[in-house]
């Protein structure tokens, strides 16, 4: 038994020795502070026109008249397509004749009833036939009205879906009429990064093959995160020439971060966890676990360490914990 204790205390104490002989190891140092990094946010969306318009009709009728082309520019207001409408044409000539001599009749009833010549139910009679006359002629116009495609908003028409002759119902698509100019992007942001976008947010947009540029910014936020994706989606306004809708556009948000920042060098990886080395006061290293928050540009934005800590960003390969160290100075970027 006392063979073994004086074994281990052998042991014991060459290791000893043998560390103290050991040479410290040069490294490099940064002194942490709190800096600002920047976090250039890439991210997609896609355009949707911010006016959009299937047009369809409103009752079942065969096309009589196209009045537009594919691709054409249209006004607001402009009559696209005609439906078959000779039977309201000869409904509405019959009501106007309606109106026309209820409108006599009610004349010379008032004109009857000024001199007292006639009673006031008379006079209220013709009044109401007056009355049914104007609403018979609404209603036919109305139907008329029905057979006439007008566009609502000042746009540019796609390609169309029917031709003349073809017999229409409510629900089929005539065509599509879109805004040119003014687009939605809607953006995908990723859930680890949808606290970082709020309204108001600027962004510079391009398209994928960098053609068309423009700066904007984010105007409307979804209320939840996409359930396939577990995206968020962000909305902007983009306007001018150039861009189509359906196009699919990359993003480009300047994020700026403010933590404790270190070259990505200086951490050491074990399976999922990082840890960095940190000089003791009596030039030895200890070694610290840390959070890494963010990355850009070979930098780290760490959790874990205190501002004023000294941390060995190169010359990181030799050492251990207690390892004793020989300041060569602060991290300058450039290799030992």
């Amino acid at each position: 038994m006392r063979l073994v204790i004086f074994f281990l205390i052998y042991v014991f104490c060459l290791s000893a020795w043998a560390a103290s002989e050991r040479p410290a190891i040069p490294v490099f140092v940064k002194t942490l502070s709190p800096t600002e990094l920047s976090l250039p946010i890439v991210l997609y969306g896609r355009l949707t026109p911010a006016q959009s318009v299937s047009l369809s009709p409103s009752v079942t009728e065969t096309l009589s008249a196209v009045h537009v082309k594919d691709g054409q520019r249209v006004k607001s207001g402009d009559v696209l397509f005609e439906m078959t409408r000779q039977e309201e044409q000869a409904l509405l000539s019959q009501a106007r004749s309606l109106l026309k001599e209820a409108q006599e009749q009610f004349a010379r009833a008032q004109t009857l009833l000024n001199a007292k010549l006639s009673s006031q139910e008379a006079f209220g009679v013709k009044r109401a036939n007056l009355e049914t006359a104007q609403a018979q002629l609404a209603a036919v116009e109305a139907r008329l009205a029905d057979r006439l495609i007008k566009a609502p908003f000042d746009g540019r028409l796609g390609l169309n879906d029917v031709n003349l002759g073809d017999l229409v119902r409510p629900g089929d698509s005539l065509g599509k009429l879109e805004a040119p100019d003014l687009f939605h992007l809607d953006i995908e942001v990723p859930q680890a990064q949808s606290r970082l976008i709020t309204l108001g947010t600027e962004f510079d947009a391009m398209s994928l093959d960098e053609r068309h540029r423009t700066h904007s910014k984010i105007v409307a936020l979804d209320n939840r995160l996409q359930p396939s994706t577990l995206t968020l989606l962000a909305r902007g306004e983009i306007a001018g020439p150039g861009w189509l809708g359906g196009e699919r556009v990359k993003v480009q948000i300047d994020h700026h971060l403010q933590g404790l920042t270190l070259p990505e060098g200086a951490l050491v990886q074990e399976g999922t966890q990082s840890f960095v080395f940190r000089v003791q006061t009596d030039n030895t290293v200890s070694r610290q676990q840390v959070q890494v928050i963010a990355r850009s540009g070979g930098q780290v934005v760490v959790e874990g360490v205190l501002s004023g800590d000294k941390i060995v960003t190169q010359g990181t390969a030799k050492l251990t914990a207690k390892a004793k160290i020989t300041v060569l100075g602060e991290d300058t970027g450039q290799p030992l």
